[in-house]
């Protein structure tokens, strides 16, 4: 990353993140992705099994 000086990053409304607030950004985020694989994961089941149950629907 480019080292920044803080009166650029302040007169532009920004800020530089902490390491901690950067691991914990990580963190929010892999669980996040977990969060949505599995949901699409279920979506994708439930989808398969009404294409089974009737299979000449149109999803």
């Amino acid at each position: 990353m480019k080292n920044v000086k803080n009166t650029e990053a302040k007169s532009s409304g920004c800020r530089l993140l902490s390491q901690q607030e950067i691991q914990d950004l990580r963190e929010d985020m892999l669980q996040a992705s977990k969060k949505m694989k599995e949901y699409l994961r279920n979506k994708r089941l439930s989808q398969t099994k009404l294409q089974k149950a009737n299979p000449f629907s149109k999803m």
